[in-house]
């Protein structure tokens, strides 16, 4: 209950009190036990997979999450914003056409460019399941149709149920594929029947009780919605697929010029680190669309922005610097000696990653505030200079330096998204920011000082992993103090 406990002091003055806070622990929860679930099956993971397959994963889901941005011209981004529920469902509508679309597209294309993919790529070892991908495009895609229906219909433990369905099939599938016959069609196989476990629940809570919506449905309502909601595939849309872009591009781009085997230790600790990071972030910003919303009509929107934010980095601060400072000797320890490199990889991705954890959530107001435009922009110079840092690190020869530049790139890009959501909400970064982090970084020191010493002075890898778990203990005592205290929110 911790991690969300900020949540009921951030919109006290919108909803009656702990609706807010109850909703992000039911759907955090949810996405809690699914995550907990893949994380407690990657240890047997990565002894029954190699690194190459994992990079074979890595190549798929990176494509895959590419088609799936744009799987209903993000369409579905509009579902809780109309008023009248027969708009909404007219949407739908609109979303699940679109998604069948894009999913035809998408075998056309892996039936002509299968070879010219896989050998851009350097993958081969996709090249037997670029069929995969059109079934993942409909799954994922209708997936998001669902979720932001319900969304709309504030139906959180739905869409939790569905969280931890994902993680359930993901790990089973993946697992016993493994024991069976270690091969990347087992990895693959995991993650689409994730997806498709959350499809069908959703389908059901918005068919039975709502079907009588569909009778609103028609060709004149389609084209209604269709153009009153143009802004989102004209630019939501580009921003998506510029932001999933960037996300994926060193996957992409390291299978590429580097091998699968630097891209399975890039996606071990890519996923390390995001699984926390979405465990929050994503819940949060669920819900913040349908409360940011009410936010603005109510002029409490900056209240919003500030609270979120000094919450989230009194919560992610403290755990993203332990974790970095013993990030190596982690990998070994839990996904086995042949899996240092990735805790290398995590130390580099650490404060892009911490970023992100904090400034995703205020996305929502991006939305919200209909400043898709803008978002656009970021999302192109992000990329941009993704790309540019990538191609630097392939000249100088290394994977390690190519690894570093992407993180900084995306440190220095998140870190002036942020600024930027601060300043639309009417928030001034350097008044409320910057003093925040100082604040929390400082109280954390003594902690931080207390592992570096310990970890300079013991050469013992399971003593020092003692040692940081023993402060990870500390730091969340005074964490839970601060909040249950009714401090977490001074200064």
């Amino acid at each position: 209950m911790v991690g969300w406990s900020w949540v009921k002091k951030t919109v006290s003055v919108l909803l009656p009190r702990g609706q807010f806070a109850r909703s992000v622990t039911i759907l955090a929860g949810g996405t809690a036990l699914g995550q907990a679930i893949t994380v407690l099956a990657s240890p047997i993971l990565t002894r029954l997979y190699t690194p190459g397959d994992f990079g074979t994963l890595a190549v798929y889901s990176s494509i895959l999450s590419i088609l799936t941005v744009i799987a209903s011209w993000r369409y579905e981004l509009a579902i809780p914003l109309p008023e009248r529920d027969e708009d909404a469902a007219n949407l739908v509508v609109l979303c699940l056409g679109i998604v069948i679309l894009m999913s035809l597209v998408v075998s056309l294309g892996a039936w002509l460019l299968k070879a010219q993919v896989v050998q851009w790529l350097s993958v081969p070892g996709l090249r037997p399941y670029v069929w995969l991908l059109p079934i993942g495009v409909f799954l994922v895609g209708s997936y998001q149709v669902f979720s932001y229906w319900a969304t709309r219909k504030q139906a959180f433990a739905a869409i939790a149920c569905t969280k931890l369905y994902q993680g359930l099939g993901t790990a089973f599938t993946q697992v016993v594929s493994g024991l069976i016959n270690p091969l990347p069609l087992g990895l693959l196989l995991g993650q689409i029947v994730g997806q498709s476990a959350g499809v069908f629940t959703l389908f059901r809570m918005f068919w039975r009780p709502h079907k009588d919506l569909l009778k609103a449905v028609n060709s004149i309502e389609l084209s209604k919605v269709l153009n009153r909601y143009r802004r989102f595939p004209l630019y939501s849309s580009w921003a998506g697929i510029f932001n999933t872009l960037s996300m994926q591009l060193p996957i992409l781009m390291l299978s590429s010029l580097f091998g699968a085997t630097v891209t399975g230790f890039y996606m071990l600790a890519y996923r390390v680190l995001w699984i926390p990071t979405q465990l929050i972030s994503q819940s949060t910003t669920q819900v913040l669309l349908p409360t940011g919303a009410e936010a603005r009509r109510q002029g409490n929107v900056s209240y919003l922005v500030i609270s979120t934010f000094r919450y989230l980095v009194l919560i992610g601060l403290p755990y993203f610097v332990l974790i970095g400072l013993i990030a190596p000797e982690m990998a070994m320890f839990i996904f086995g000696e042949n899996w240092r490199e990735a805790g290398v990889i995590i130390q580099w991705l650490i404060p892009w990653v911490f970023l992100v954890f904090v400034a995703s959530p205020l996305s929502a107001f991006s939305i919200i505030l209909e400043k898709q435009c803008q978002e656009a922009i970021f999302q192109i110079v992000l990329l941009a200079s993704r790309l540019g840092a990538l191609l630097l690190g392939w000249k100088l020869g290394s994977s390690r330096i190519a690894i570093g530049l992407f993180a900084i790139a995306s440190t220095i890009c998140w870190l002036g998204y942020l600024v930027w959501i601060m300043k639309v909400t009417c928030v001034a970064f350097l008044k409320v920011g910057i003093p925040t982090l100082l604040k929390e970084f400082g109280i954390n020191a003594p902690f931080f000082l207390l592992l570096i010493c310990f970890k300079v002075l013991s050469q013992n890898m399971l003593q020092l992993l003692v040692a940081g778990g023993f402060t990870a203990f500390l730091v969340t005592a005074l964490v839970v103090y601060r909040l249950h205290g009714g401090r977490g929110n001074s200064g």
